[in-house]
């Protein structure tokens, strides 16, 4: 019975050695009181860097991500995805379609990284291009008020404690006439 308990206690220094390397590699402390993100859910942040997961807004609807970044790593870092409605918005003319992902450590369950994608179901034209920035800061990033246009590959950050947050627009690609918006979390 020692010795089970003994090889227990490795293999779980080991699985933290190991996630504290992958947490390293992506400059996520641990330790560190990260402030929440600009993404708004509910009428507040939906999470900040380091939160668990058992503490997001118990309405907002998100499940595992085979597809993830860390699918190779599933019994160390849990991947997730959110389709909450309440992260898209419907347009007078289409929508604003919205995909959220976060990753978690198994051992303590804090998020860190976090992105996400918007595309604008509708073909923007001089007429609903307004209504589709104010919906967007209005409802999801108000950080973004006053600076969010559509050009060609437009490129903005914004600098929080420990991270910056990176948003990019990209018009359509071949045929099609819907812009995206790319949004990611990379911490210092």
């Amino acid at each position: 019975m020692g010795c089970g308990n003994s090889e227990s206690r490795i293999s779980k220094s080991e699985t933290e050695l190991e996630v504290d390397s992958i947490f390293l590699s992506h400059h996520f402390n641990r330790d560190v009181a990260y402030e929440p993100i600009s993404l708004i859910y509910n009428e507040k942040p939906i999470l900040s860097p380091g939160q668990k997961v058992q503490n997001l807004d118990s309405t907002l609807s998100f499940r595992y991500d085979p597809n993830g970044d860390f699918w190779n790593a599933f019994n160390l870092i849990a991947d997730h995805l959110s389709l909450d409605d309440d992260l898209s918005i419907a347009l007078k003319q289409g929508s604003i379609n919205g995909i959220f992902f976060f990753s978690s450590d198994q051992i303590g369950n804090q998020i860190f990284n976090i992105s996400g994608n918007w595309t604008i179901g509708t073909e923007l034209t001089d007429s609903n291009q307004e209504e589709i920035i104010h919906q967007f800061t209005e409802n999801l990033f108000p950080i973004l008020k006053g600076k969010l246009v559509f050009e060609k590959n437009r490129y903005f950050e914004n600098r929080k404690k420990g991270y910056i947050e990176y948003f990019s627009t990209y018009p359509p690609k071949g045929k099609g006439f819907y812009w995206t918006i790319d949004y990611q979390v990379k911490m210092k």
